[in-house]
């Protein structure tokens, strides 16, 4: 989706924010328990008292953003059920 700007800028917004939203999205999909922690999390919050957004993982490529959501699905679910509904939303 592009977001058309008055003067040609694009908006500010960082990484931390992007997840925010990617985690609140992803854990309202019907099926999914959790967003799940990573082994990296836990290392990086034991480094960093910073907080960081688990099970998101966000990447910038020429083209866009690449974004990984870690999840954890409710038992007896279609996973690739869920996995679209993460992507669509």
């Amino acid at each position: 989706m592009k977001l058309e700007m008055k003067n040609n800028q694009a908006p500010n917004i960082n990484d931390e924010m992007i997840a925010s939203i990617v985690s609140l999205a992803a854990t309202g999909v019907n099926g999914v328990a959790r967003i799940s922690l990573r082994i990296t999390d836990e290392i990086m919050d034991k480094l960093y008292l910073a907080s960081t957004i688990k099970g998101v993982k966000i990447a910038r490529d020429p083209e866009g953003l690449l974004i990984w959501v870690y999840v954890i699905t409710e038992p007896g679910v279609d996973i690739i059920k869920v996995s679209k509904a993460i992507q669509k939303k």
